[in-house]
């Protein structure tokens, strides 16, 4: 059963940015990266986002990381929306938002040790008042994330890629976030340890209650740590279901090749590549290019994601 009390309402978020190229003095044409969407993570949930490169997905962890402004559009925290808030206004819930990067080496500072980095967020939200007093307050923590005492004097450079991601994760848990956004975090590390940062991540979310939006390009990843799936094409939700739903019966095309394509990556057969073409002329289904149940009702109408049954819902005018 999924948990009744919603942490995170999202309400019809857009995000445009400008196509390169036109002329100097014409208006700029825009692209659409996050079309009208919408959903909700329950507290103590592990809501996974999923979808190709290009379709959307950091572009949607970042303006819900207050690291994007939207165009339009709601994200509400306990039911506070937070993207209308000013940056003083939002201040005060600023740790309880915490992102975890695809690659911790570009967010850790390079000039100062494990421990000063893990200090810094304690310092920068007033938690602990003295040097002393951080440093009691981080170390019992060291041992939940598989590290020690001695970690805390090496540089990031000394760290192993799956170190470096321990600290990072260490480094948002610290100040206890109530939703922690997890953008690709084990893509970048080799298989051992990516199974190795997975669990760390679910005994944590067990420990803890963590309430987690989980964003990944891999099926597998996903559907072994999520307890819901939402399914991205193009800047348009086109699915979403439980993990259960959604592993036993995909409704939409779009999430079938997905799962033809991970089926192929672990037969080490040759997975197809799905292209992405230009989008057709008007108002069309974002997949019609590439869809093979493809009507002529579908190049003139965008579907809405609607409920086919419970939990289950995806925007296809015709689902299987």
């Amino acid at each position: 059963m999924w948990e009744e009390t919603c942490l995170l309402q999202v309400n019809h978020l857009y995000k445009t940015y400008p196509r390169s190229g036109g002329s100097l003095f014409s208006a700029k044409e825009r692209f659409t990266a996050v079309h009208d969407l919408s959903f909700s993570l329950q507290k103590g949930q592990i809501l996974g986002l999923i979808g190709e490169s290009g379709c959307g997905k950091t572009t949607t962890a970042r303006i819900l990381a207050r690291l994007l402004r939207a165009d339009q559009g709601e994200a509400s925290l306990n039911g506070v929306d937070y993207l209308a808030l000013t940056d003083r206004q939002f201040h005060p819930l600023r740790r309880q938002i915490q992102m975890i990067f695809q690659d911790p080496q570009q967010v850790l500072n390079p000039s100062l040790t494990v421990g000063r980095i893990l200090q810094e967020p304690l310092i920068g939200f007033g938690i602990g008042g003295t040097a002393k007093e951080r440093y009691e307050l981080l170390l019992p923590q060291l041992a939940e994330v598989g590290l020690d005492e001695s970690h805390l004097s090496f540089y990031p450079h000394q760290l192993s890629g799956g170190q470096r991601q321990r600290v990072a994760i260490l480094s948002a848990l610290l100040v206890q976030p109530e939703l922690l956004i997890a953008d690709e975090v084990v893509s970048a590390l080799d298989l051992s340890i990516q199974a190795q940062i997975l669990n760390l991540l679910q005994e944590l979310r067990r420990k803890h209650a963590l309430s987690m939006l989980f964003i990944s390009h891999d099926l597998h990843v996903v559907s072994w740590l999520a307890d819901r799936i939402l399914v991205m094409y193009r800047g348009y939700l086109v699915e979403e279901a439980s993990t259960e739903a959604l592993l036993i019966n995909p409704l939409h095309p779009y999430t079938e090749a997905l799962f033809a394509a991970a089926a192929a990556a672990v037969s080490e057969e040759t997975p197809a590549k799905l292209t992405i073409p230009a989008l057709p002329d008007g108002q069309a289904c974002p997949y019609a290019a590439l869809c093979p149940r493809c009507r002529p009702f579908c190049r003139t109408s965008i579907p809405a994601i609607r409920l086919v049954s419970e939990n289950h819902k995806v925007a296809c005018h015709y689902p299987e």
